[in-house]
């Protein structure tokens, strides 16, 4: 129902990996080195855990250069990165006026096989909630937001988690918010709404997951068609060369041969032009 999230900076990632707590946003509103040390935390981060990033307006800047762009979509490969219908999730604040940008890294992932990029702005209050899965900006009331979301989720086609950032510049900090916010959620566990919605949630999971089969199922007969026509293709081809190389040149051969036979005394002439007369000579 509730997907909590701590955003850092890179180089603090490796203090946080293997503790218990929200799951991992990495803030690239500032330059950062994707490359080395973080890329080896990055691929250290435990199933259990979920790694997003987050980008700003000014992002652009350094996101736009070609080696950034090969070190963030290598750390949209990894596994534990979020993502949504097969497609990498990020969050930003200016959606717009990063625009551009979100929509250069959308093509180089699509390039890289990917269905795309699913951008997920932040907000920081429910007053500007009109999807259920806006990313919230700061902790706010857990009874508030899960009146929120069954508002917004009857008018919605799409159901998921309402996610929760803190930000917090001290680690201690944000995880301290976490586990007040868990507190929180533990109280609402038992009621009625918040059971519909886990169950609202863990349809539409089990939906999109079809859809992922499906999907798969579908480029898996593209590709065994694919497969088939090459055969075809190829079996022509080798038919083809296999008539002009045993059978076209190796008659006129035979023809000689007999010719030959004739020459020699060991067939009869007559048996080149008619098949009912004695071929051989006694």
């Amino acid at each position: 129902m509730f997907s909590s999230w701590m955003m850092l900076s890179p180089e603090k990632l490796s203090s946080v990996v293997h503790l218990y707590g929200p799951d991992i946003c990495l803030d690239l509103s500032m330059p950062v080195k994707l490359a080395g040390d973080t890329l080896r935390c990055v691929q250290s981060i435990p199933a259990s855990k979920k790694l997003s990033v987050f980008i700003s307006g000014e992002s652009g800047k350094w996101i736009s250069k070609s080696q950034f762009v090969n070190d963030l979509i290598s750390v949209f490969f990894q596994p534990a990165f979020y993502q949504v219908q097969r497609r990498p999730v990020v969050f930003t604040k200016d959606p717009h006026y990063c625009k551009q940008t979100l929509q250069n890294l959308a093509d180089h992932l699509k390039r890289q096989g990917f269905e795309g990029l699913e951008v997920i702005t932040v907000s920081a209050g429910l007053h500007e909630g009109q999807i259920p899965d806006l990313f919230y900006y700061e902790s706010i009331d857990c009874r508030l937001l899960l009146n929120k979301w069954t508002e917004v989720a009857m008018k919605s086609e799409r159901l998921r988690p309402m996610h929760i950032l803190f930000t917090s510049r001290a680690t201690d900090q944000s995880l301290n918010e976490f586990h007040q916010f868990e507190r929180q959620v533990d109280s609402l566990r038992s009621t009625k709404a918040y059971l519909l919605a886990e169950k609202l949630i863990d349809f539409q999971e089990k939906t999109d997951l079809l859809g992922d089969q499906l999907h798969l199922a579908e480029v898996d007969k593209m590709n065994h068609q694919l497969y088939l026509d090459y055969q075809r293709k190829d079996l022509a081809r080798t038919l083809k060369w296999y008539y002009y190389e045993h059978e076209i040149l190796p008659l006129w051969f035979k023809r000689v041969g007999h010719v030959i036979k004739v020459l020699t005394g060991k067939r009869t002439f007559l048996s080149l032009f008619n098949d009912n007369v004695k071929k051989y000579i006694d």
